[in-house]
């Protein structure tokens, strides 16, 4: 072999060596790119499963909450009146308190139930327990639009290249903008439980006035007897 073979031989063999070095080098940026955005992909889905189980958990505990304290605003004044009846008990005749406490028993009873079996409020009710129920389907709703997301970056490839790039650059920002707004997909889900909570809270006041009305109509024709019964 003389000596040009030999340095073209050896041009030949660097440059090998230095493509095979710059494919080494390219995969090594590509695979980081892929470890890095699935890394941040996956992070975006565990955060929007936690804002949809959070909003249905709110929701729930939001008609908890309304209904407990409408309940409670509902019998506080037969509670009070069962309370100054208690404190001047040896001052009204037994039998006279005796049914005077019955009838206060069966105020709370029938008011209870007309409240809890309000028309506007079951309804109400009864469209929160559908929006909790969809709270599974939302989270395979989730894990799927990520899935697609993590697929989509594929038509990016070749990764490290000037067009792969300036795919990724509109493709990251193009995902940044769809998680900003919680994915289109999602936003219907979020705009019902909103809703579900505004109207929630308008039919608990809805029935619960009616029937506080109704109750200390009752109170006052019972305290008007007692005090006849007692005179």
């Amino acid at each position: 072999m003389n000596m040009f073979t030999k340095f073209f031989v050896c041009v030949v063999v660097a440059l090998a060596a230095a493509q095979c070095e710059a494919a080494s080098v390219q995969d090594v940026k590509a695979n980081a790119f892929l470890v890095k955005f699935n890394k941040w992909v996956k992070g975006k889905e565990l955060q929007l499963k936690n804002s949809v189980k959070h909003a249905a958990e709110e929701l729930k505990e939001l008609e908890q909450s309304l209904v407990k304290n409408a309940h409670e605003n509902l019998l506080e004044s037969v509670t009070k009146v069962e309370q100054d009846l208690a404190t001047w008990e040896s001052h009204i005749p037994k039998n006279c308190y005796g049914s005077a406490f019955a009838k206060l028993q069966g105020m709370k009873k029938t008011s209870a139930a007309d409240f809890f079996h309000c028309t506007n409020l079951t309804k109400a009710v009864a469209d929160v327990g559908t929006i909790l129920s969809k709270v599974a389907d939302m989270t395979v709703t989730v894990l799927e639009l990520c899935e697609e997301v993590l697929s989509g970056v594929e038509e990016c490839k070749p990764y490290v290249s000037t067009k792969g790039m300036k795919c990724i650059q509109g493709y990251v920002l193009k995902v940044i903008k769809d998680f900003k707004t919680d994915l289109p997909l999602l936003k219907d889900y979020f705009t019902e439980v909103v809703t579900a909570g505004k109207d929630l809270k308008a039919q608990v006041e809805s029935c619960l006035h009616p029937s506080k009305a109704k109750l200390n109509e009752e109170l006052t024709t019972l305290l008007t007897s007692l005090h006849s019964c007692s005179v």
